[in-house]
């Protein structure tokens, strides 16, 4: 509140070290702050929380920006990277946010 007090196009970037969709108010973190006045919210994220049906709740949740760190697109080497096998769907969902923002029925 205090910074879009200050300015009308303020903009915040939701990001650190873990993921923010990985925090289990992220959605609540984004209604407040566009409550509170913020212009743009941007959110970025590794997509290491994600669950089926993310690609929906992003596009509701009113976030004006996503940044997916996918780090490589060879599976293995994101394997060596992170020690996780969730590749094709840190690789996948960006997609579905696209799909799911042009679908007029969403």
């Amino acid at each position: 509140e205090k910074a879009s007090a200050l300015s009308e196009d303020v903009a915040i970037t939701l990001s650190g070290c873990g993921d923010p969709l990985s925090h289990r108010s992220w959605r609540r973190v984004i209604e407040d702050a566009k409550a509170a006045g913020i212009l743009g919210v941007h959110v970025r994220t590794s997509l290491r929380a994600a669950g089926d049906g993310l690609a929906i709740e992003i596009i509701q949740s009113g976030m004006d920006a996503i940044s997916v760190d996918v780090l490589t697109t060879d599976p293995q080497a994101y394997f060596n990277l992170t020690g996780r096998k969730d590749h094709k769907h840190v690789v996948n969902t960006p997609s579905a946010l696209i799909r799911s923002a042009d679908d007029p029925a969403r």
